[in-house]
């Protein structure tokens, strides 16, 4: 969730504006493909605005956010091609103190917790004869086909990007920003500047500045411009910066600062902490890859992704030539080997292959393969249970599975409740999906009403 205060004029006046933007991440949702081929996700969004001290006032918005694609997630991510769910909506207030609490939840996963956030938002007193600044926001690539195009103010056409102020593998970095009340500056016939720094621990280690003079973009009408920046964030390392933004005036030979404003932000940047030159040189210990193609190379990162932490996701995205594929395949086992002298890369690769068949001939639905499935990704993370239980449903409870691991690390005696809410929807609707429903193990989805939900009301 993203909310920006800016303003709009109304019959010469200035009033707040908030803007509220919320963006799904589309691989954080279970998607189901239909009989048409394509892909499809639901996520309920919700949200509701209190003015403190007023009980009187309370805004509300419901809606249901669809995501359509007709490839599945990791596909998309991996084409570099978005097809997010996005919300956007824009509220005339008052100057005062607000709480806004959102939700959304996954309609797919009706096991699943919603996800919820909340944010206060100070709308202080406009000024009236001095410059001030809407808040920063940034804009998503213009080439991009996910959300946010909208007409902004004024008519201005521009695409939010929702990202709490983190931006990971990006090239660069777009920002806009509103300035008001320029006419009432009283002496403008000295030049005035714009410029950006960026800080890092308060060191600028990047910086523009281009001149604005007579501020012949201002309309006499408002007193208002605006700027948009593109700036190149490539070679940044995985750490916090600040964008700060400065509008300044010469004044007898010295740039004297009329309004200051600084962003926090953060880049998290495994382009070069991967170091992908590297990953192109040949490796000759990942020659045991060679005998696959690209496109095969590609299915088997895949199947690596609900196994793979964030980070390592996020590396296998950026991947582009077939040896650095081949060559990631290696680290990532490689890093995996509990006994360096016992096991080698082509005995764990081995084993991901026996795993990977298994699940897709056992947990394959009418869905997934069966490595995307809940119990292939628990099978192949964890390996056989030590006990499975089959409880067929009937009038009074739902059918489920209860696969038993004797010891999970330091756990003993971990489960992990699998079930079949379909059942309810009449013969011949069975998906054979079994989604996870609870778990003892650490990390994993806990459950304590579990028993309950598979009780047939």
């Amino acid at each position: 969730m993203d909310v920006g205060r800016f303003h709009a004029v109304r019959q010469g006046q200035f009033q707040h504006a908030v803007e509220l933007n919320f963006l799904v991440d589309e691989n954080s949702i279970r998607k189901q493909l239909g009989v048409d081929g394509k892909y499809r996700g639901e996520v309920a969004l919700s949200w509701v605005l209190r003015k403190q001290g007023d009980s009187s006032f309370v805004r509300s918005y419901a809606e249901d956010l669809n995501w359509e694609s007709p490839m599945n997630a990791e596909d998309s991510a991996r084409l570099d091609v978005t097809y997010q769910l996005f919300h956007s909506q824009i509220i005339q207030l008052e100057e005062g103190i607000y709480n806004i609490e959102a939700s959304a939840r996954d309609k797919k996963m009706p096991q699943g917790k919603p996800v919820r956030s909340s944010r206060m938002i100070i709308l202080d007193p406009i000024p009236e004869r001095e410059v001030f600044f809407s808040d920063l926001k940034w804009l998503r690539n213009t080439q991009d086909r996910g959300a946010g195009r909208r007409a902004g103010f004024r008519g201005r056409s521009v695409q939010v990007q929702v990202n709490n102020d983190v931006f990971v593998n990006q090239a660069y970095i777009i920002a806009f920003q509103d300035w008001n009340n320029l006419d009432k500056i009283q002496n403008r016939n000295g030049a005035f500047f714009f410029r950006y720094q960026i800080l890092l621990n308060n060191n600028v280690i990047q910086e523009r500045e281009k001149s604005i003079s007579s501020l012949g973009r201002v309309r006499n009408r408002e007193g208002t411009a605006s700027f948009t920046e593109r700036i190149d964030i490539s070679q940044y390392k995985t750490n916090t910066y600040y964008l700060e933004v400065q509008l300044l005036q010469e004044q007898n030979g010295t740039k004297v600062p009329i309004k200051t404003y600084r962003r926090r932000f953060y880049i998290e940047n495994t382009r070069s902490a991967l170091q992908l030159d590297n990953l192109s040189l040949n490796n000759r210990d990942a020659d045991i890859f060679n005998n696959y193609n690209e496109r095969e190379l590609d299915y088997y990162l895949k199947t690596l992704s609900l196994l793979a932490t964030e980070q390592e996701r996020n590396y296998m995205r950026v991947l582009i030539s077939y040896e650095q594929k081949k060559n990631y395949l290696y680290r990532y086992f490689d890093k995996r080997r509990r006994n360096p002298d016992r096991e080698t890369v082509a005995h764990l690769w081995r084993g991901h292959l026996m795993a990977l068949k298994y699940v897709n001939d056992h947990y394959t639905s009418t869905l997934h393969e069966g490595w995307e499935t809940d119990r292939g990704r628990v099978f192949m993370t964890y390996g056989i249970p030590s006990k499975v239980e089959s409880i067929a449903g009937n009038l009074s409870v739902l059918p489920h599975k209860i696969w038993t691991y004797d010891r999970l690390g330091v756990q003993k005696q971990v489960i992990f409740v699998f079930y079949d809410p379909d059942s309810k929807l009449g013969p011949g609707r069975a998906t054979n999906e079994y989604p996870l429903l609870h778990s003892s193990k650490y990390g994993e989805y806990n459950n304590r009403s579990w028993q309950a939900q598979l009780t047939v009301n």
